[in-house]
Order: structure tokens, then sequence, then C-alpha cells
């Protein structure tokens, strides 16, 4: 953005350019702010519930078991041992 100042001061680009870029620009920072933490894993919070799923891993040859949160719907993957 700095750039963009520099450019506008020295009028190297007319000021709508400028204005769109640093919007856009805005944008962009508050929509990073917003979801910043939107798709993190949970923590382990919650009542996790094992379900009857169990399969074979293909690449490690590990058994899976597989826990499910009622309240969020989110799946849980975690070794048998």
């Amino acid at each position: 953005m700095g750039v963009l100042m520099l450019a506008w001061f020295g009028r190297l680009l007319p000021l709508p350019i400028v204005g769109w870029v640093a919007a856009g620009a805005v944008l962009l920072v508050i929509a990073l702010l917003v979801e910043h933490g939107r798709y993190r894993p949970s923590g382990g919070e919650g009542p996790w519930v094992a379900t009857a799923e169990r399969f074979q891993d293909p690449a490690s040859g590990q058994w899976i078991v597989v826990d499910y949160n009622p309240h969020t719907g989110e799946r849980r993957y975690r070794s048998a041992d």
C-alpha cells in the first residue's frame, strides 16, 4: 500500500485506481481477520460419542475409530490403539 501511495503522490497512477486497490486491500485484511479462527479444528471440547464405524487406514495399516460430536456434527478420527 505504501508503494501505491508513493505512486499516487508521484502522479504515476490516477487517484481512482489507487482508491480501488486500497479498498480491495482493506477488504482483504478484514476478511482475513474475520475468518482467522473459523476453520480451526476444535480442541476436544464437547461430548464425543464413539460410533460403531471402524476401518483400517490403507497407508499405515492402523485401525481407526470414528468419534462424533452431536452438538457440532464434527467427526474425529483416532487410532484404535
